[in-house]
């Protein structure tokens, strides 16, 4: 039994996979290669990020399903140890070390790396192989990175495709949103919807015309009205707002709307990252599917009631599952990398 605490050793281990090198060795007689060989890229490291422990090697744990379109591909582990209450709480300590590491080896890699499996184990000093402890297990990354969503009932279709006895070509900026529009379809992350379908909705505002000014503020803060030389108007559209009063105007609530742009601004890295305004993503991106459509079903000169349907609201569910118990110690959930 692990010691009675309210602080806990737990290690969080990753499956990631991971394609192969690519080789092409020469024939010795200098010709070319007769066929490409693949190689392994893991190589068993451990380094320290902050104090915090953090270790890469192979294993041959089982994949939930192996990474489209790769060369042959194999599953690596990505290891961390934390000290947290629980394994939710160790996880949200270790996230900031865990998605470091995973983007670094995305941009080596040129290759957007994603976790296939999450194990979280306590391993509370005194441990030894065989002690019984608490585990969970995801099938997937249970956090916002990456995630994705299963909708309920956001959009009613035609039920029958067909071809329109009318495809004129709208004007340049409804084709623009339209093909953003698109886009959100073709990704199965929340985070790619939401700039897609936000690329559509300033698209559309441009279009708009709508635009709310304000005085020029000084850095001091204080307010200036008019050029102190030429006594004209310092007014000037303030962006943030006036697509504020865009998406009010088609029935959005003033809340909503302003978590939208909140959001906007997090994508851009204008205000720091927020794990906890995700929460409002699945909400936000079913919102500016409804804006879009809408607009470009009027574009395209067709009624509001005709399909597609996009609800302004509707459900959704995470699909990483998880399950948590006990299980016994094994010898490797303890050894760390050479």
């Amino acid at each position: 039994m692990a010691p009675e605490s309210s602080e806990r050793i737990w290690r969080i281990s990753l499956v990631v996979p991971f394609p192969n090198l690519q080789v092409a060795p020469f024939q010795a007689n200098g010709a070319p290669p007769a066929q490409l060989e693949f190689a392994s890229r893991i190589r068993p490291t451990q380094r320290s990020i902050d104090g915090t422990r953090i270790a890469i090697r192979a294993t041959d744990r089982s994949l939930v399903q192996a990474m489209p379109g790769l060369p042959p591909w194999e599953a690596a582990e990505i290891i961390v140890e934390i000290e947290a209450g629980t394994d939710m709480s160790a996880l949200e300590k270790a996230r900031k070390f865990i998605e470091l590491v995973m983007d670094r080896m995305s941009f080596d890699l040129a290759l957007a790396l994603q976790v296939e499996r999450v194990e979280v184990r306590d391993v509370t000093p005194p441990v030894a192989a065989g002690d019984v402890r608490d585990v969970c297990i995801y099938s997937g990354y249970p956090m916002d990175k990456f995630v994705r969503e299963v909708e309920f009932g956001s959009i009613q279709t035609d039920p029958i495709p067909r071809l329109h006895p009318d495809y004129a070509e709208p004007d340049p900026k409804s084709r623009a949103a339209l093909r953003w529009y698109v886009k959100a379809f073709a990704t199965p992350f929340q985070h790619d919807r939401f700039i897609f379908l936000w690329v559509a909705t300033e698209i559309l505002f441009d279009k708009s015309g709508i635009k709310v000014e304000k005085p020029y503020v000084a850095d001091c803060g204080h307010e200036i009205k008019v050029c102190h030389e030429c006594g004209k108007p310092t007014g000037r559209m303030v962006r943030g707002a006036s697509i504020l009063k865009y998406l009010e105007g088609r029935g959005v609530t003033s809340d909503l709307a302003k978590r939208a742009w909140q959001l906007r601004q997090m994508m851009h890295g204008a205000v720091p990252f927020d794990s906890e305004k995700l929460a409002d993503l699945g909400s936000t991106i079913q919102m500016l599917r409804s804006v879009v459509a809408a607009e470009l079903k009027t574009t395209m000169g067709l009624s509001l009631d005709a399909f597609p349907i996009v609800a302004a609201a509707t459900g959704s569910i995470h699909p990483t599952a998880g399950v948590g118990g006990k299980a016994k110690i094994r010898e490797e959930d303890l050894s760390w990398p050479a």
